[in-house]
């Protein structure tokens, strides 16, 4: 700890110091960094985070600040987000959820940070960061799947290939993040699969992560069927999937409204 309170700005009277990243979530491998959050009176944008190498402990550390006032405010978005559609934006930005997320796993590495622990922790341990992530990955997903429609209908297939392949794995990670998997980066995606695979089932949720593409309306009509298993359980309705579309460009989906068959053309049919 000397080692890396030797490198950093720190006021032991003021500041809170807290272990995070892929080391405390257990995502780590041999070469993986220290991350450290510093959390005191000071905003962000007055301390500059910082990233160096300590021969001793063979890592890089990368230092992170924030204020307390910048996670009240964070908390504060997030938790004023009421239901919400799949046109409205996200309550956060990517980078908010990553903080939230850090937050939300760090580990106090001072006495004042583990008497301030629950406090500064409180706002992101129940569901309303898992559903929030999850609808900013659901909404990029559809906006995605209509791209990848676009292309499919204009014979760009490589193009729709592609574009599919990014909208079956938001819908993944939209899914994770239902399941408490809310660290934000896709690097991680199969360290999270594989820690919510059980639960994933348990749910009668069934999908290949990493499907072939060989056959591109079969790709479209299984992220499709992944779609329509993210918005269901994201309403808390249960996976009982109808049959499936006469063509590949049309797929069911769960809205608070309840459940509709969209069509490439960006029409929308109630169905119950």
């Amino acid at each position: 700890m000397e080692l890396i309170l030797s490198e950093v700005q720190f006021d032991p009277f003021a500041d809170t110091l807290f272990a995070c990243g892929s080391i405390v979530e257990g995502f780590h491998n041999c070469f993986s960094d220290l991350d450290i959050l510093i959390i005191g009176d000071q905003p962000q944008a007055d301390r500059r985070s910082s990233t160096f190498y300590i021969a001793g402990l063979s890592r890089w550390v990368d230092i992170a600040w924030l204020s307390e006032l910048e996670i009240n405010e964070i908390a504060a978005k997030l938790n004023a987000a009421g239901p919400i559609g799949w046109h409205a934006r996200p309550a956060l930005s990517l980078q908010e959820y990553d903080l939230a997320h850090r937050i939300k796993l760090a580990v106090p590495l001072t006495n004042l940070a583990a008497e301030r622990y629950h406090d500064l922790k409180k706002s992101f341990l129940g569901p309303q960061l898992c559903r929030s992530l999850c609808h900013s990955y659901t909404r990029a997903a559809r906006a995605r799947w209509y791209d990848a429609i676009g292309a499919f209908e204009s014979h760009q297939f490589r193009q729709a290939h592609h574009v599919m392949r990014i909208c079956h794995s938001l819908s993944i990670d939209g899914m994770l993040a239902l399941f408490g998997e809310t660290n934000p980066s896709d690097k991680w995606r199969w360290a999270k699969l594989n820690r919510a695979a059980d639960a994933i089932r348990e749910k009668g949720v069934s999908f290949d992560p990493d499907p072939p593409c060989d056959d591109l309306e079969h790709f479209m009509r299984e992220t499709a069927a992944l779609m329509f298993d993210l918005t269901a359980l994201y309403h808390g309705r249960e996976i009982q999937r109808p049959p499936v579309p006469v063509v590949a460009t049309s797929r069911y989906e769960h809205t608070p409204d309840g459940l509709y068959v969209l069509h490439a053309n960006g029409h929308q049919e109630l169905v119950i």
